[in-house]
Parts: C-alpha cells; structure tokens; sequence
C-alpha cells in the first residue's frame, strides 16, 4: 500500500457525517468503507473491506475521525445495534491504536451516557467511556443532537425536522437544535489541527457551530 502524505483515516466513510468529512477535507484520506464511494477524489485513497472487523491500519497512522454509526431500527435489533455501534468502533480503534494512532475524533450523540435510561444514549455513553479507557493521547468527543443532510434512507423523523428546524430550531437550547452534516463536519476539521492537545475534549452545543 501506497502510503499517504496524511496519515488520517475516516471510520464510516460512506454515512452522512463521513460522506461531508471526507467532502471537506483539506488533506489525502484513508477512506474506509464496506463498499466502493462513488466519485471518491483521487487525493483519497480507499480500503475497502466488506467486514470492517477485518480492516488493516495503514502505517504511520497518527488520527482517526470515527463517523460510524446506526439506529436501533436500522440494525434490526437491540443486540445487533450494540454489535456495530459499541463492540464494532472499539475492536477497530483498538486496532488503529496498535497500529500507532495517537488522536481519535468521534460523533457521539447529544444525551449520551452509561446511565441513561435510553438504550441509544447509553451505548453511546458505554462507548464513550471505554475509549476514555483506551491509551489515546487525544480524544475529542462531538455529541450533535438530531442530524440533517441528505442520507440513502431518509428517516421519518429527520425528514419533519428537516422541514421543522428552519421554523423553529432557534428557540430550541442551542445544545438541543438538529445540526446539518455539512456544520457537524466543519466543526470536526476545526478541532482536528495540527497539534495534539492531550486529555479527552467533549464538544456539544455552540462548540459545533463554527462560523
């Protein structure tokens, strides 16, 4: 394999937020995904793997930007959803830390906690708790509440707050407002600089919205 003049890998790359990350993106990616992307940039360079579990980390790996992500719905069980939205990212970032990564960014989810009586939100706080225990020199968290932007499968209640949030998203508690792809993205290429902060940073609220 080629090795890069980035040395940045996009988790997910074929979802809303990795499909705008990877859009926006100022350097080469490593683009990993369970099928081809359409019209992917050349400066990209892609490691398709039909089982994610199975990816190998390229070499000389310093940031991971971890996209990956599901409903209940769309996995078709509670068990199943926990499978690719827990057990999954934490075997994949084991490995990119094995493999030298130092920085991880990843979208969590607005609510999330172990202790949360919501199966979605706790999975998110159980996988944001276990990264905490894992040896990264930097982790930078992003909680979005609802997101926006144009998925394969619109889903019911995206598609009403699509509609909705232009009305009224400004009276909602700029924590709780749904967040386009495009501003969610913005945000995590304005946190993932050139220097390593250490310590594991929570962005929520007007932390993502960057002008």
């Amino acid at each position: 394999m080629k090795p890069l003049t980035s040395s940045v890998l996009v988790l997910g790359s074929t979802g809303l937020i990795g499909q705008e990350v990877i859009r926006q993106s100022p350097v080469p990616l490593y683009c990993a995904a369970r099928r081809s992307i359409d019209d992917l940039d050349p400066k990209h360079q892609l490691l398709l793997e039909s089982n994610l579990a199975d990816l190998q980390f390229p070499d000389g790996l310093e940031t991971v930007i971890c996209c990956l992500g599901s409903t209940i719905k769309k996995a078709g069980s509670k068990q199943a959803f926990k499978a690719m939205d827990l057990d999954l990212p934490l075997g994949l970032l084991a490995k990119a830390l094995e493999q030298g990564a130092k920085r991880l960014l990843i979208v969590s989810s607005q609510g999330a906690s172990s202790k949360s009586l919501l199966f979605y939100n706790q999975i998110k706080g159980n996988l944001e708790d276990a990264i905490g225990l894992q040896n990264w020199q930097q982790v930078v968290i992003f909680r979005p509440s609802l997101l926006l932007g144009q998925r394969d499968e619109m889903r019911p209640v995206e598609r009403f707050a699509q509609w909705l949030s232009p009305l009224i998203g400004f009276l909602l508690p700029i924590r709780y407002r749904p967040i386009d792809a495009h501003s969610l993205s913005s945000a995590i290429w304005h946190y993932c600089n050139n220097t390593i902060e250490p310590g594991i940073q929570v962005k929520e609220g007007k932390q993502l919205w960057i002008k």
